[in-house]
């Protein structure tokens, strides 16, 4: 392995806090470019994270940012591991019909404190030729 390899894996790892495999892995898939391996290990990292703790007034915002992610099949809002509402999501009706749901949720999540929220994911991880 060259110096330019080890300082490219160092880079890697330093930024999106990864192994060295990790890192070494992604070198080879994007054939060295460090741009491409570190918008790929956001990708993975974005992908990968599938439940949030939130309070209660954060609970509508991360609502949001997840459907906007389009790639969410299904959606549970937990309190003490026990689920408040859980509700399937479909790409173009999601917007529209969940936010008088979400308004309600919001108002009952506020009086709950912190909460959970877990997703299903749909689509596999991008590869770099998708990106």
């Amino acid at each position: 392995m060259s110096t330019d390899e080890l300082q490219k894996i160092d880079l890697l790892r330093e930024r999106m806090d990864l192994s060295y495999q990790e890192a070494a892995e992604l070198l080879h898939v994007t054939e060295g470019s460090v741009v491409e391996a570190l918008i790929l290990a956001e990708a993975r990292k974005n992908q990968e994270q599938t439940s949030w703790e939130v309070r209660g007034r954060e609970v509508v915002a991360k609502i949001q940012e997840i459907l906007r992610e389009g790639n969410i099949t299904k959606m549970r809002i937990l309190h003490n591991d026990k689920p408040v509402f859980v509700f399937p999501v479909t790409a173009g009706v999601a917007g529209i019909l969940l936010m008088p749901k979400l308004a309600l949720l919001a108002t009952s999540v506020c009086l709950l404190g912190r909460c959970r929220i877990e997703v299903e994911r749909d689509c596999p991880q991008p590869s770099v030729s998708e990106l």
